[in-house]
């Protein structure tokens, strides 16, 4: 959603509160370090904040001292705190929340993940559509819909579906292209977008779900593929695709995609591809960059 405003993967995560500058002047922002459990002589494990609210709260995941994933939430007031897992479930990740301090994700059993609620003092499973065996929950809004996607990875019959989940019901979203789907963000207008195809590096087209109407994305502009990664409450969608480059390598770039305009977001200086994961009411898009031949890459924020 636009509140995912924070997305760093690094040794901690991270909240950082600033402003731009003009004229040069560099950015003014202060950074609060949100640390994983301490083992002992190993030190702090690693911590990654994927989601945060209007009101700085965040959730993620961190290590444990199994090197296990485990779900979190924090704000200024609680720390850092480790969400519930229910019977049987050994890891988490907690993907979004919205402004109730609802927090969505999923956890994993016997290595498939299952999509998850987590809403005060209740750990709720979101299941999956007929015939499924796992799901994935990315975006919850301010009304407690969630969006995600649901599959068979067994038989992959039914294949990837994507999904809006409220008060119980799982509902899985009507699109004209397929056979897979996969729903990443939901916006306030419960708007979603995320890629309908074979497969996101194969053929995906974005599109923008809204209560049963469909616009096909398409690809990005010069590319061969295209995913909504985000939309904010204005329907303005960040978007991911690929392409190849002059050496026929297939890259990642990223685009703005805008009343039905196509804004390239470039790439950083020295960089080869553009990671588009987020966009805010304000149009501004953070992702990261990254060079092929490194394992380099620069966290960016995009704006104007």
């Amino acid at each position: 959603m636009s509140r995912r405003l924070v997305r760093i993967l690094a040794a901690t995560a991270v909240v950082a509160n600033g402003s731009l500058t003009h004229g040069g002047e560099p950015p003014e922002y202060s950074v609060e370090v949100i640390p994983g459990p301490f083992c002992g002589i190993f030190g702090w494990e690693p911590a990654v904040g994927l989601g945060i609210n209007d009101l700085g709260n965040i959730c993620g995941f961190h290590f444990d001292c199994n090197n296990d994933d485990q779900p979190f939430f924090w704000s200024p007031g609680t720390g850092r705190v480790t969400l519930e897992l229910l019977g049987g479930f050994d890891e988490g990740r907690a993907y979004d929340l919205n402004s109730s301090d609802q927090v969505v994700g999923w956890m994993t059993m016997n290595n498939r993940h299952h999509a998850t609620m987590w809403d005060g003092e209740q750990v709720i499973e979101l299941g999956t559509g007929p015939g499924g065996n796992y799901s994935e929950a990315f975006a919850i809004n301010v009304n407690g819909l969630i969006a995600g996607t649901w599959g068979n990875n067994i038989t992959n019959d039914p294949g990837l579906a994507a999904f809006i989940w409220q008060d119980g019901v799982m509902m899985s979203l009507d699109l004209p292209m397929g056979p897979n789907a996969f729903a990443r963000d939901i916006n306030e207008q419960s708007q979603i977008t995320g890629w309908m195809g074979d497969a996101f590096f194969i053929d995906s087209h974005a599109f923008i779900w809204d209560n049963g109407k469909v616009t096909d994305l398409g690809v990005i502009p010069g590319g061969f593929t295209a995913e909504g990664m985000a939309i904010n409450n204005l329907g303005d969608v960040a978007v991911q695709g690929r392409m190849l480059n002059d050496q026929d390598e297939v890259i990642v770039r990223s685009f703005l995609w805008r009343d039905g305009e196509w804004i390239d977001l470039g790439v950083l200086p020295g960089f080869d591809e553009t990671f588009a994961t987020d966009v805010n009411d304000a149009g501004q898009v953070t992702g990261r960059c990254d060079m092929l031949d490194s394992n380099t890459s620069r966290p960016f924020l995009w704006h104007d």
